[in-house]
C-alpha cells in the first residue's frame, strides 16, 4: 500500500466512522430495550442514546508549518493575480487578452 492509498484510506474511515450501518442500527436496538428494561424511566431512552461519535483531535500547525501555509497561499494569490511584491515595492502586471482577440458574439454582449 502506497503512501497516498493509506492516507485515503485514513480519511474515507474518518468520514464512514460516523455513518451507522444496518448492523450499527440492529446492536444498538438490541442495546436500548436492554437500558429499558433495567430503567425506572424506559421511555426516556432513544436510540440517538446509543450512538458513538468518533471525535479526532485536531492538532494546531506549527510556526514553521504556518509560514509554510501563508507562503503557499501568498504564491498562488501572487501567480492568480500576477501581483509580485519585490521589497516594499509592489508590481503589478495585468494577463488580459485584447478586444480583437474575443470571440465577435462575446464582444456584442460585453459592448452593451
Amino acid at each position: 500500500m502506497s503512501h497516498r492509498e493509506y492516507l485515503t484510506r485514513l480519511a474515507w474511515l474518518e468520514e464512514q466512522w460516523n455513518k451507522p450501518t444496518l448492523t450499527h442500527f440492529y446492536l444498538m436496538q438490541i442495546a436500548v430495550e436492554v437500558r429499558r428494561v433495567l430503567n425506572k424511566k424506559p421511555n426516556s431512552i432513544k436510540l440517538k442514546d446509543m450512538l458513538i461519535e468518533w471525535v479526532t483531535p485536531k492538532k494546531k500547525p506549527t510556526k514553521e508549518e504556518k509560514k509554510g501555509i501563508i507562503q503557499t497561499a501568498k504564491s498562488m494569490w501572487e501567480g492568480l493575480t500576477g501581483v509580485t511584491q519585490k521589497g516594499k515595492k509592489i508590481k503589478i502586471t495585468y494577463k488580459t487578452k485584447p478586444l480583437s482577440s474575443i470571440d465577435p458574439e462575446l464582444r456584442k454582449h460585453l459592448n452593451k
